[in-house]
């Protein structure tokens, strides 16, 4: 944060989201403040946990492992925060990642049950607000007219899906810009 602190004081002019606090890793109560007050948005990469946990746990322990990704924290101060499945890092669906968000849908892939957040805040992680981290939400993340039509289609309501169900949950239809790019059957 003291780096954030001396770019933005010498240079003031910096368009807003120029720095961006990348997965938000282990961020204590005080560095999630400053980086609120800074006005510094946060990406959380879930999925960067959930497959590797068991062996993070093993070098770190299992204390330190539970705070990687304090996604309620940020949300709770009111953070810019988005979130994403990391691809192509591994083999994260999105729904992989909104499961790790969310400890009452299933406590084995989320860890620190008290920085869980909900389905739905997660699903708004990577669609409205990632959209407003890249300076876009006048184009995308929501579906309102004059806005590109990108989207997925899912057999199954990701907001209301077991753990095991939204782990495997993959789109049966992808649309870029209202046309159809990927149809049922094909990845």
């Amino acid at each position: 944060m003291d780096v954030y602190e001396r770019v933005l004081q010498r240079n003031s002019g910096l368009p807003a989201g120029t720095l961006v606090m990348e997965h938000g890793r282990l961020a204590g109560p005080e560095q999630r403040a400053r980086a609120v007050a800074l006005d510094i948005p946060v990406t959380i990469r879930q999925p960067l946990l959930h497959d590797t946990a068991e062996v993070k746990e093993g070098f770190w322990g299992p204390a330190r492992v539970a705070r990687l990704f304090p996604a309620r924290g940020w949300i709770d101060l009111g953070a810019q925060v988005s979130t994403g499945s990391d691809f192509p890092v591994g083999q994260f669906g999105a729904m992989r990642s909104v499961l790790g968000h969310d400890h009452a849908t299933d406590r084995h892939w989320c860890q620190g049950p008290e920085h869980a957040i909900t389905s739905c805040e997660a699903l708004t992680l990577h669609t409205t607000n990632a959209a407003g981290l890249l300076g876009e939400e006048h184009r995308r993340g929501t579906l309102t007219p004059g806005r590109l039509a990108d989207l997925t289609i899912w057999d199954l309501d990701p907001a209301h899906c077991s753990g095991d169900t939204l782990r495997d949950l993959n789109p049966t239809h992808t649309f870029v810009g209202g046309l159809l790019v990927t149809p049922t059957g094909t990845r």
